[in-house]
């Protein structure tokens, strides 16, 4: 009987040149596993035999691995092997400060060139059984936070979907540490409002976020085609989509959001923690430009305040020539 004490997951970079090449994990990746979802379903066989029996067989013509991951307590050292999975890969860490390991992970993507995306392998399960799924990539990624009003803990939460190759029964890499883990306080986080990308990250809106939901979607998927395997053995990147939806304190802020609907307007989340030794802070800070929508005035009741809610729906700009533009940093040097 597997101990649930005893579950783990663990997580390795593979060769940018041989994705789907399964690899030793490098990292225990810190998580409260759920069930494993089948990666396989026989379809029945329901033929007309002269036999009094719903189904005369099954077979199988297809497997891929899909799961859907949660932190309900998410970290900065988290979202660089997350965002190499779903937007960009191949990325350098940058230290900031020499010799105080304060690194800069940006993930900004580009919209015309190939964003050579990372795969990973994963082994996940407990005492029981491991079980590798190579060629894992992100789909989609939901990092969302608000403020606690009653002075507790403004965690900040992150959810991120993959697909992998195929479930294979195996032994975990032994003797991994688990990961550093600096937790990001929703607390912490800020909002910027701009017109432009040149403008980026210059006008704080101080005081008035209480929540932020930011979702990307990456565009990967896997491509099945005719050969000798059931598994993919390639993948791509479709479009990039992203939104952030944000709830705040009602004045006159939210309602100039109000007024600009339909327009352009580039806004900055930004999420601090503490020093990287001498250097930097840790950091999260993630531009989304787009139009905006979904502007409700007095959404929300709080102890007698009023809040509203709006949307920052992504779109490419052309003369900024992006759409989202995150970046990270942490004390993470190499995925």
């Amino acid at each position: 009987m597997g101990n649930p004490m005893l579950a783990k997951m663990q997580i390795g970079k593979e060769s940018a040149l041989a994705h789907g090449t399964p690899v030793a994990a490098t990292k225990l990746l810190p998580i409260t596993q759920g069930p494993i979802p089948v990666d396989r379903k026989p379809t029945p066989i329901a033929y007309d035999l002269g036999v009094n029996s719903e189904v005369n067989g099954a077979f199988m013509q297809g497997i891929l691995a899909q799961d859907s991951l949660s932190w309900d307590q998410g970290f900065f050292q988290l979202l660089p092997i997350l965002l190499s999975g779903l937007l960009k890969g191949g990325v350098v860490a940058t230290e900031k400060t020499v010799g105080e390991g304060d690194y800069e992970w940006d993930h900004t993507p580009s919209f015309t060139l190939d964003n050579a995306l990372d795969s990973f392998t994963l082994e996940r399960g407990d005492s029981q059984q491991g079980i590798e799924i190579e060629y894992a990539m992100f789909k989609r990624l939901k990092i969302s936070g608000q403020t606690n009003q009653d002075g507790g803990e403004s965690t900040v939460k992150v959810e991120a979907d993959y697909f992998g190759r195929q479930h294979t029964n195996a032994v975990f890499t032994a003797a991994l540490s688990p990961m550093e883990m600096t937790m990001m306080n929703a607390k912490l986080a800020r909002i910027y409002i701009d017109p432009t990308w040149a403008a980026a990250g210059i006008t704080e809106k101080a005081g008035i976020l209480r929540a932020f939901d930011l979702e990307i979607i990456g565009g990967a998927y896997p491509k099945f085609n005719g050969g000798s395997s059931e598994t993919f053995n390639e993948h791509g990147q479709g479009p990039i989509s992203a939104m952030l939806a944000l709830t705040l304190e009602r004045g006159t802020d939210s309602e100039a959001l109000r007024a600009a609907i339909g327009q352009y307007r580039v806004a900055r989340l930004e999420i601090t923690g503490p020093l990287i030794g001498a250097g930097e802070a840790h950091s999260f800070i993630c531009d989304v430009g787009g139009y905006v929508e979904d502007v409700i005035p007095m959404a929300q009741n709080d102890r007698g305040g009023r809040l509203d809610t709006a949307v920052i729906h992504g779109q490419y700009d052309v003369t900024g020539a992006k759409m989202i533009a995150p970046k990270v940093v942490t004390d993470l040097a190499a995925l």
